[in-house]
This record gives structure tokens, C-alpha cells and sequence, in this order.
């Protein structure tokens, strides 16, 4: 009984991982679009700029923000909504299960417990 539970655990580890994987290699391939998509868009606007705007603004920092601004979207669209995602997963799915064991305990403890958002 205690290597068939083991043995199980392995397993449910192992699948865990491979979707795990898969989910973090989904997101990342979207992010690298979005962010490729963003800078293309955002280079084409500042190729159409007239020649007083360059004046005004640096190269440099015209630059750094194209860069830094999209790296900062990709990190939202990549890991923010992934760990979201997961989260709202893992609560319906513990919810459910809650239900499945002891739907009277799990009405208790969703009357005892605060939701937090």
C-alpha cells in the first residue's frame, strides 16, 4: 500500500511537471509575439515622427524605452498572467475537491474563512 501511494505520488509529480512545462513554454512563446508585435508597431511610429521630434528626444532614450517597455510587457503577459491563471486553477480545483470529500465542512469553512482576492 505505502509503494502503490509512492508510486502514484511519482506520478502525479511527473504529470504536474510536463504541464507545468508546457504552460511556461505556451506563455513565453505568446509573450515573444506580443513583445516582437509591440516593438514593430512601436518602431514603424517612430519612423513616421517628423524630424523636430528627434530634436527634442534622445536617440538613446528613444532606445532604452522601446527595449525596457516592452521587456516589462512580456514579463506581465508571460509570468503575471500564468501565475493567474494557475491560482484560479488551483482554487477551483481545491474547491471541488473540498466539495467531493465533505460538502457540509467545506460550506463551514467557506462561512468561516474570508475570501481573499
Amino acid at each position: 500500500s505505502l509503494k502503490q501511494g509512492i508510486i502514484l505520488l511519482i506520478i502525479v509529480f511527473f504529470i504536474s511537471s510536463v504541464f507545468t512545462f508546457i504552460r511556461g513554454t505556451l506563455f513565453t512563446i505568446a509573450g515573444e509575439r506580443v513583445v516582437a508585435r509591440m516593438r514593430k508597431m512601436l518602431f514603424n511610429s517612430l519612423i513616421k515622427q517628423e524630424i523636430g521630434f528627434f530634436d527634442v528626444s534622445r536617440t538613446g532614450d528613444l532606445t532604452n524605452r522601446l527595449s525596457s517597455d516592452t521587456q516589462v510587457m512580456q514579463n506581465a503577459v508571460t509570468v503575471n498572467i500564468s501565475m493567474a491563471l494557475r491560482y484560479v486553477a488551483q482554487s477551483i480545483g481545491s474547491l471541488v475537491l473540498l466539495f467531493i470529500i465533505s460538502w457540509k465542512l467545506t460550506l463551514v469553512m467557506l462561512t468561516v474563512v474570508p475570501v481573499v482576492i
